[in-house]
């Protein structure tokens, strides 16, 4: 990893650890102490103040990423998020067996147009 890449790259962990403290005292003082330990109301009025929307979308985002990300990227643990919306999971790239290249899918209108039709032609002559 080049070196620029690895300032860079510590650069943005080391904001996003700010995002993170700033975030958390933020909502403690706002609970009266420790958010943790506000009722389950209280902590859902606390997330809908405009004074914690940015840390609040920055949970929302990074909540999302974990629960339907790849599970090789460290989220998703057990298939959960993927689960919980039908995904059957990533398959790519699994390419087409010959069976599946060979089917028909039905005309291909493209066929009849101008020179796409030309070079079929001209490609069957040969």
């Amino acid at each position: 990893m080049s070196r620029i890449l690895l300032v860079g790259l510590t650069a943005v962990l080391a904001a996003g650890a700010q995002q993170y403290t700033r975030g958390i005292a933020a909502v403690d003082k706002l609970a009266g102490g420790d958010f943790t330990k506000a009722t389950p109301d209280n902590q859902d009025k606390i997330l809908a103040m405009p004074s914690v929307s940015a840390f609040t979308a920055l949970l929302f985002e990074h909540t999302i990423e974990g629960l339907y990300a790849a599970p090789e990227y460290g989220g998703n643990r057990g298939l959960a998020g993927w689960k919980n919306i039908g995904f059957p999971g990533d398959i790519q790239p699994r390419g087409y067996t010959s069976d599946e290249v060979e089917r028909s899918d039905g005309h291909d209108p493209v066929d009849d147009t101008g020179v796409v039709a030309d070079v079929l032609r001209l490609l069957g002559a040969v």
